[in-house]
């Protein structure tokens, strides 16, 4: 270690940025050579840091391109997939009925590279109105080619958005400035008409197949498996055996192939495919590949395959444990799958002896036993009961395993005896003590759950501490002759002492407990995505909603009752009865706060209630705030649960509109993907636009400014408070803000540098150092830091922005953009328009890290030009979908 350098504290952040530095030095190209992207960041970091990482940056850069959905590595190239994806379209797609039907637009694996900007820089807008296109992504587990997870990405549009194509029709899919355009091909045939003989191996796509080989082996890296449809459409494009790229920066080899193209899109010479006129999954089906989802692979290849993932996953999910211990594992789970293909075969006894070597694979067994047999337990119960049973402390293992498969087939009778069995073989053994816990709690015996508990977890553990909180609330820290707290007025001894019964609170939020804990064990896999009908929510509160809709909804809660109704205690039966008729979910507007009780007004059904939250839960609750809330029975109060999240108006209207009806499942889903974020609710604005949030800079290098204020003053209000600001309105126009930059405003007239005394001495260029080229912005959204230094020249639109008289154009719709552009073009005709983003509102990527350094660069971190009232109504994104 004597020849290691620390990182300087200033560069330690450098890491963790790494994504932004390499787009900083891709600069906008499509592609970049991979060592000068490192050459470039070792020169980014400095001299004193590049010395100490530069024997190591290889990999890590690597390894950060490959984290970056939008990054791609093709050979020695690193691809921006969003570059290609504008400058390589337009793509060919055949609509399909289903297309049209369910107004959805798949992207696999024709359009694959649009997804790239779906999910990234501000989303995808229709070209025609600016409406904002819902990325989705549907995760069928056991339908894939092997039998494994199958993913579907698509397009949702408003309805009827591609009712004027037919079913069959080819179209053209190009996309500029977040604007998708689909228009219809004409007189394209399909490829495997113009394939020549039987073979389309051979012949018009010979040439296509050698590159799409090729690729599919560099993308496999020596494994066989199958390859990302994205990877292999973007290798085409740069390196030259697809046509579609015209980029000076891929060389001329590409250039060349592209001309040889021909106007068809495929030419028999050197067999090049247009991508604007042939589908490349039909490029992929006439080579020989088959398409599942956004994956590609040989027909022999998906089967294997699916064994080789559930291998890798089991493997990743139990790293811990060293190599005996994974054999240990494996073999018993082997032999299940073996078992299940053969009954006649009989399993190893050996295989139970090995898990006593290791008392920690032992819960790994358990779980996932479970998993592989959901759905039939019963086969899981005869393979155990094929076992011969072990003598003496090894019996307490076949034992717990049979408890733990009855247990999850619902004979909680069998369950028991067995566990005793495996206690008096072995009484030490932990997860026969766990099976116990399970058992003991489910019975309503706090006293004993924790002492069992204590024997197999830590002191820190967290279900411990909490059932602790509950026992201590049981027994109070009470003198026998002191006052009882219960307020009867007579001795502790006399009244309560040993008879303190869980507050109605504490009960709920136990039963709430033990039903969950039975639900992540023996529920359905993947309940997420049968909630969500296949759709996993992108919010950080997902998982919290999964369980709610799923006890409540879908059953969870009645599975629970009928698996453990005859052994629970009668105040915990009857609490969780009453839930099943009882709840009450809906939009709640919060009239009042005190402690932890809430007065809330039911919007859906009009009426008012008291409900409870346990400690500290749902605390940033505040009078004013409309929330969705699923309230159930708890004694005279009604208890929050675990979940509540606050609302958007469109999301308000839309869960009105749905009715207050808990018993529809249709309701009950359709209800679940508007508070899960699922199904993202258009905001329109006043003139029934889809509100996105769109920014335009223009710069005026001939005009001088009371000339420009002339014009702003004549087209829309000014701003009375800030002199630079002016509304964009009218009876036939959606709201929208002009605002005008100076150069003088932030430039001294000696540099070229921002005044680094201006915003509050928090200087947006630093004069300095690297001769004025730092800018210092505060990167919002993007999880990474409150501040970094980017170095570099911020870029030609930006250095233009604020060299030259500049307006700034902020509007809530797409049109109004448009309508703001057109006149800027008829007023100002030297105008150069230099910055344009346009996202929808609810996305957490509206605010890139581009916005944000003109925003800062422009106003300075302390101005306020985006705060006005109206604004913060209409567009403020302050964690609308957090709770």
């Amino acid at each position: 270690m004597s020849g290691f350098v620390p990182l300087a504290p200033e560069r330690t952040l450098q890491f963790r940025l790494l994504p932004v530095l390499i787009h900083d030095v891709m600069d906008g190209r499509a592609t970049i050579d991979r060592r000068e992207v490192i050459d470039g960041v070792l020169r980014f970091m400095g001299d004193d840091t590049a010395a100490s990482v530069a024997h190591m940056l290889d990999n890590v850069v690597d390894q950060v391109v490959q984290d970056v959905p939008t990054f791609e590595r093709v050979g020695d190239l690193f691809v921006d997939l969003e570059v290609v994806a504008e400058q390589a379209g337009p793509f060919a797609h055949r609509l399909s009925a289903e297309d049209i039907d369910r107004d959805e637009l798949d992207l696999d694996p024709d359009l694959s590279l649009l997804a790239a900007l779906a999910g990234d820089a501000g989303g995808l807008h229709r070209g025609e109105d600016g409406w904002p296109l819902d990325l989705r992504v549907v995760r069928s587990p056991g339908a894939g080619r092997g039998g494994n997870l199958r993913l579907r990405r698509y397009l949702r549009g408003p309805a009827g958005w591609l009712g004027h194509f037919a079913p069959g029709d080819l179209v053209s899919a190009s996309v500029y400035e977040g604007l998708l355009h689909l228009t219809h091909v004409e007189g394209s045939a399909d490829v495997t008409d113009r394939a020549d003989g039987a073979n389309a191996d051979v012949g018009l796509l010979a040439g296509v197949v050698e590159g799409l080989d090729a690729a599919v082996a560099a993308a496999q890296h020596g494994d066989e498996v199958p390859v990302d449809a994205v990877e292999l459409m973007a290798s085409g494009l740069v390196t030259g055996w697809l046509k579609g790229l015209v980029d000076a920066d891929v060389g001329a080899g590409v250039e060349a192939g592209v001309e040889a193209g021909g106007e068809a899109g495929v030419d028999g010479g050197g067999g090049l495919v247009g991508l604007d006129t042939m589908p490349f999954g039909e490029v992929l089906e006439a080579a020989g590949y088959e398409v599942d989802g956004p994956t590609v692979a040989k027909a022999d290849l998906w089967e294997p395959y699916a064994k080789l993932a559930a291998v890798i996953r089991r493997t990743w999910a139990h790293q811990h444990h060293d190599r005996q211990e994974m054999a240990a594992l494996v073999g018993l789970l082997e032999a299940f799958a073996n078992w299940s293909a053969d009954r006649s075969m009989t399993p190893a006894s050996a295989l139970i002896a090995e898990i006593h070597r290791h008392e920690g694979v032992a819960f790994c067994v358990e779980e996932e036993l479970l998993d592989d047999a959901h759905g039939r337990m019963g086969d899981l119960r005869t393979f155990l009961d094929s076992f011969e049973v072990p003598r003496g402390r090894r019996a307490a293992i076949l034992l717990t395993l049979k408890a733990v498969a009855a247990e999850a087939d619902g004979d909680l009778d069998v369950a028991r005896e067995l566990t005793d069995e495996a206690l008096a073989a072995d009484p030490t053994w932990p997860p026969a003590i766990e099976t116990r816990f399970r058992e003991v709690s489910a019975r309503g015996n706090l006293a004993e759950a924790v002492r069992l508990l204590q024997v197999v977890r830590s002191h820190e553990d967290r279900e411990l501490g909490q059932l602790r909180a509950i026992q201590k609330a049981l027994s109070p820290d009470t003198p026998r002759n002191a006052p009882c707290p219960c307020g009867s007025g007579r001795k502790f001894k006399q009244c309560h002492l040993g008879k303190m019964e869980l507050s109605p609170l504490d009960r709920a939020w136990w039963i709430s407990l033990r039903a969950h804990d039975h639900q992540d064990r023996c529920g359905p896999l993947d309940r997420d995505l049968l909630v969500g009908g296949g759709e996993r929510s992108p919010l950080e509160e997902a998982p919290h909603l999964v369980e709610d809709a799923w006890f409540h909804d879908h059953g969870g809660m009645a599975a629970w009752l009928s698996a453990y109704g005859s052994v629970l205690d009668p105040a915990d039966s009857s609490l969780a009865e009453s839930w099943l008729e009882g709840q009450r979910p809906g939009v709640y507007r919060v009239d009042a706060t005190a402690g932890n009780e809430l007065t809330v007004t039911d919007m859906g059904r009009g009426d008012s209630l008291v409900v409870s939250r346990r400690g500290e839960t749902h605390n940033y609750l505040e009078p004013g705030d409309v929330a969705w809330m699923r309230p159930v029975p708890c004694g005279d109060l009604w208890w929050t649960g675990t979940v509540t999240r606050l609302l958007s108006d469109v999301e308000i209207e839309a869960l009105l509109a749905l009715g207050v009806e808990s018993g529809d499942p249709a309701v009950a889903l359709a209800r679940y993907q508007i508070v899960a974020g699922i199904h993202v609710v258009p905001e329109l604005s006043d003139l029934g636009r889809p509100v996105v949030f769109c920014a335009q800079s223009w710069s005026f290098p001939d005009d001088d400014e009371d000339a420009v204020r002339a014009v702003l003053d004549e087209v829309a209000e000014a701003d009375a408070v800030v002199p630079i600001s002016w509304t964009w309105s009218g009876p036939d126009r959606d709201r929208g803000w002009l605002h005008l930059i100076r150069p003088s405003d932030h430039f001294d007239d000696d540099e070229a540098g921002l005044d680094d005394e201006a915003d509050d001495g928090e200087a947006d260029f630093d004069n300095d150092a690297n001769d004025g080229d730092v800018v210092e912005v505060d990167l919002i959204d993007t999880g990474v830091a409150d501040e970094v230094d980017l170095v570099e020249d911020p870029g030609p639109d930006l250095a233009d922005a604020l060299r030259h008289l500049s307006v700034l154009a902020v509007t809530r719709t797409m049109a109004e953009r448009d309508a703001v552009a057109a006149m800027i073009a008829e007023r100002f005709p030297t105008a150069i328009a230099n910055y344009s983003t346009a996202s929808p509102r609810r996305r957490r990527i509206a605010i890139e890290a581009d916005e944000k350094i003109l925003r800062e660069a422009t106003y300075g971190p302390d101005e306020d030009w985006l705060d006005d009232d109206d604004y913060d109504d209409d567009y403020d994104d302050v964690d609308e979908s957090d709770g």
